[in-house]
């Protein structure tokens, strides 16, 4: 699915139970991707610019004028972990909506069944 492809169906889409969750995942999806604007091939490919920036940013370093940076790996994987709690708790919270949501049908499906046997038997007696 492309940006043009959600635009086409959004009505259709956007009725989806998840919806929102779903189509906030899948911006993000495009955004990482490259794939929501014009791509310009004179651009400097991405390898290249962390290069450039941390070279830049190991020139104060060596010139002394700051210590060295801690590293940015453990905030990766702790984004990481983060987004997985995030994605177990929606699902949760989904199976929570769901299993409310039968018993709900549940409860009234028995309710409803009590009463016409009510019914039923205040007709037989009557």
């Amino acid at each position: 699915m492309n940006a043009e492809h959600l635009l086409t169906h959004f009505d259709r889409i956007a009725d989806a139970p998840d919806a929102v969750p779903r189509l906030r995942r899948f911006i993000l999806d495009l955004a990482v991707r490259g794939k929501l604007v014009e791509q310009d091939s004179n651009d400097e490919p991405a390898a290249e610019l962390l290069k450039r920036i941390a070279a830049e940013k190991a020139r104060p370093v060596k010139a002394g004028e700051i210590g060295k940076p801690k590293p940015l790996l453990p905030l990766f994987g702790k984004v990481d972990e983060l987004m997985a709690l995030c994605d177990r708790l929606e699902a949760s919270l989904v199976t929570g909506d769901e299993t409310r949501g039968r018993l709900i049908d549940t409860l009234l499906h028995e309710a409803l069944e009590s009463d016409e046997e009510q019914a039923e038997a205040g007709w037989r007696q009557g």
